[in-house]
């Protein structure tokens, strides 16, 4: 084999690998996260600049945290984590203003938090949203809140690409004005995830797996008080 085809050879290779796996951050905290103490939601917890935990998730619900930092303020710094890797983006804490996240128990073993800068409170509320692992040829149903805004998030569990399909009805009639494309899309990767956010007059949201196995959790995410 050429050596520049050799090259080319090895670049997909590694962009392949970069395709399936989620980048390592660069956080040397998360490995303290097996000896850290784990909080299950909800509670509330005084706490100090450089304490590390783990919030667990929870099934069928998304978790809000706010930090609570008093006059001097602070942060903490968030990772959705599978034992010690992260699975997701860093998510940042700032106090007085919580973030909600949404994995599910399936795809991570909790949050990983460290508490980066100032001293007070921390407290983890659970907003309801249910989850169904929906398989290929399958149709979930989900009851949704007229007039409110859902969110979604859908995650691939298959070992190769799952497409997806939702639908909004009113009773027992279907309430969809966008078109069935648009309403498509794949998720490329066992682990790849969407979010999604509608406004609708529905009361149900039909989830269709056209191909692949894919973990779908729906509900009303309240606005923060």
């Amino acid at each position: 084999m050429k050596p520049v085809r050799m090259l080319l050879f090895a670049i997909t290779a590694l962009l392949i690998l970069a395709a399936v796996e989620p980048a390592k951050a660069n956080e040397e905290w998360l490995e303290k996260i097996p000896e850290s103490e784990t909080l299950t939601p909800q509670f509330f917890r005084n706490v100090l600049a450089g304490e590390v935990f783990l919030v667990k998730t929870v099934r069928d619900n998304a978790i809000s945290l706010t930090f609570d930092g008093g006059e001097r303020g602070g942060l903490a710094i968030l990772y959705p984590v599978l034992g010690t890797t992260p699975i997701g983006d860093k998510v940042i804490l700032k106090s007085g203003k919580p973030e909600t996240l949404l994995y599910s128990f399936m795809e991570a073993d909790g949050i990983a938090v460290k508490i980066f800068t100032g001293a007070g409170e921390l407290s983890a509320k659970l907003l309801p949203m249910e989850e169904q692992v929906i398989k290929e040829g399958e149709e979930g149903t989900f009851s949704i809140p007229s007039f409110k805004e859902v969110t979604g998030r859908f995650v691939n569990v298959s070992d190769f690409r799952s497409m997806v399909r939702y639908e909004f009805f009113l009773g027992d009639e279907s309430i969809s004005k966008s078109s069935m494309r648009s309403r498509t899309f794949t998720l490329d990767f066992r682990g790849s995830g969407k979010e999604k956010a509608w406004k609708s007059t529905a009361d149900s949201l039909k989830v269709l797996v056209i191909k692949g196995e894919v973990l779908a959790k729906v509900g009303h995410i309240p606005s923060p008080e």
